[in-house]
């Protein structure tokens, strides 16, 4: 997974990575934008817990753009893990 700085209100000129999954901004504030670079065979699953792995959301993907609301989240560090078709990324995100 792919994390971008700062992609303000939208994911402007993604690049591709190996995974083909650009997520961001990080830190973010309320709103997670996810672009899928790739063909998954959708719907998709994107999985939000804790440190601890406590499972807080889960969010089911059928485009490949979404833009996840994390606005009620507390201020910390979570795990955004995709899982397609048995593949599974993960990536720690910091909620401000």
């Amino acid at each position: 997974v792919r994390c971008l700085k700062d992609i303000g209100t939208a994911i402007n000129n993604p690049t591709s990575d190996d995974q083909g999954i650009l997520l961001g901004p990080n830190p973010a504030h309320n709103k997670i934008f996810i672009q899928l670079n790739h063909e998954p065979k959708l719907p998709a699953i994107i999985r939000i817990t804790d440190l601890t792995g406590k499972l807080i959301k889960e969010y089911t993907l059928s485009t490949d753009y979404a833009v996840l609301d994390i606005s009620n989240f507390a201020t910390g560090v979570y795990v955004f893990n995709y899982l397609n078709q048995g593949i599974n990324y993960s990536i720690k995100i910091i909620k401000k």
